[in-house]
């Protein structure tokens, strides 16, 4: 195999490796080879402490990696040097540091020796204000350094290297959030599910499924919630609270029949639930008007995690109430007030007491 060959291989074993964590490792035993090395790492370091975790490795014992991350990363002299070099750029121990240095290092005379590894290089792969990585190639005795300079190859190798990371990282934090969503999703106790502006379910609870299967105006349908007789009515209602046809806002659906159940699209910014889901997407709640199951304060409470003073506040707001009548009811100072209505702006997605008002409103109507 060709040399433009091995690389192309190399670059498929990247991104492959996002989700196969055997191609993952595969590939930085190929990159630590180019560079002359069976040892290559992943670290990440925490800016403020120094402390530092290997999160990848190919060719370095499980005694090694345990060390360095207990004690010797922080006696490593590459600290104070390989956060200046630039992303893509690289840190070579001998040229940084001399060997007058390394003499006198704790981290090489009692760490780095007694693993037989001889020098090292690195490169930083990503770096924001709290965190770097970097790609740490070791040495051992018999081995020189490469000539960095002149390997081309390699700069290209790592720009995928580091796509690949980012692709890896937001696919990472994508499963945490879903995780996250998923968990305090489970948490609601009202029937609820989690809708595109196209009417498309991305999440929904026992509770909601138990109200769909037993209702004869409520089915699902390839993966859309669909409405009977109603089913133009739900349409505008997903649509308004996911803001497609003007400013998100609550609104719901009176489903005909018995029970008296209302559907409720409430307009489900990024942050609700605990979750980063995007703009366009609607929670939607069940309510039986007959029941106590669907009040004010438990929506509040529950969607838009109002804690209780919270909520006296928004209640006594959307029944009426100015800021300076609602403290002078409740013996409130005026700062305490601000700062919770603030709050509550943060956690409903609103910048302006109009737009509060505007949005929650039609909870009064509701219940």
């Amino acid at each position: 195999m060709d040399t433009l060959s091995q690389h192309h291989q190399l670059i498929e074993l990247l991104y492959s490796g996002v989700t196969e964590a055997s191609d993952w490792k595969q590939g930085l035993m190929r990159i630590a080879q180019m560079l002359g090395s069976e040892h290559a790492a992943i670290t990440s370091v925490n800016r403020a402490n120094q402390m530092s975790v290997v999160s990848e490795n190919t060719g370095l014992p499980t005694e090694c990696i345990q060390a360095y991350s207990d004690y010797y990363c922080l006696k490593d002299p590459a600290h104070r040097v390989v956060g200046q070099i630039p992303l893509g750029g690289w840190y070579v121990d001998q040229f940084h540091l001399g060997e007058a240095t390394i003499r006198r290092s704790e981290f090489y005379q009692d760490f780095m020796f007694t693993y037989e590894l001889k020098s090292l290089i690195a490169s930083p792969l990503n770096r924001d204000q709290q965190h770097e990585q970097y790609l740490v190639i070791q040495f051992s005795n018999e081995v020189d350094l490469p000539d960095l300079s002149a390997n081309s190859e390699i700069s290209l190798i790592l720009r995928h290297l580091q796509r690949a990371m980012r692709i890896q990282q937001r696919l990472s934090a994508t499963e945490l959030d879903n995780l996250t969503l998923r968990t305090s999703f489970g948490q609601l106790n009202l029937p609820a599910l989690i809708l595109k502006d196209n009417g498309k379910i991305l999440h929904i609870n026992p509770l909601a499924e138990g109200v769909i299967a037993h209702h004869p105006n409520l089915s699902i349908i390839n993966g859309v919630l669909c409405c009977g007789f109603a089913s133009q009515a739900l349409s505008s209602a997903i649509q308004q609270a996911c803001g497609v046809v003007g400013p998100a806002q609550i609104s719901s659906v009176r489903m005909p029949g018995e029970d008296q159940i209302s559907v409720i699209a409430f307009p489900l910014k990024p942050d609700h639930l605990g979750a980063l889901i995007g703009k366009q997407h609607a929670l939607i709640l069940f309510a039986r008007h007959s029941s106590q199951e669907f009040k004010e304060l438990m929506v509040l409470e529950q969607v838009y995690d109002l804690s209780k003073a919270e909520i006296r506040l928004v209640s006594a707001l959307l029944n009426g109430l100015t800021l300076d009548a609602y403290c002078l009811r409740h013996h409130k100072a005026m700062t305490t007030a601000k700062s919770q209505l603030q709050s509550v702006f943060r956690k409903v997605g609103v910048d302006r007491q109009s737009d509060l008002i505007r949005v929650l409103m039609p909870i009064l109507m509701i219940t």
